[in-house]
């Protein structure tokens, strides 16, 4: 940022009332300015901050809905899996007793 003198190089001691009020009233206007620039700064960085902020929660909120749909994924897989090892337990046990029947009696 801009470093603002609070003195000019001049010894102020040395110079008249009116110079010095003059003097005095660039500092103002400069300390002024640097206010100015440094409100607009702020409002910036709260406005920046916002949409951050913002994204943020967008994203949480995605990262929560694509966690349940994984969840929801992850319990149809599950079941598919037990019902599909539930058939092949009940095709095997088919398969063993139609061997045993037949005479075979083979291990499978």
């Amino acid at each position: 940022m801009d470093k603002v003198p609070v003195f000019d190089s001049v010894d102020r001691s040395a110079l008249d009332s009116q110079t010095q009020i003059s003097c005095l009233e660039q500092d103002i206007l400069r300390y002024e300015e640097k206010i100015r620039r440094l409100e607009e700064n702020i409002y910036s960085l709260r406005i920046s901050r916002r949409v951050v902020m913002s994204m943020l929660e967008a994203l949480q909120q995605d990262h929560a809905q694509q966690q349940q749909r994984w969840q929801d994924e992850r319990g149809r897989m599950q079941r598919r899996s037990v019902a599909l090892a539930k058939r092949l337990l009940q095709a095997n046990t088919r398969l063993q007793d139609l061997e045993e029947k037949s005479g075979r009696g083979g291990i499978i």
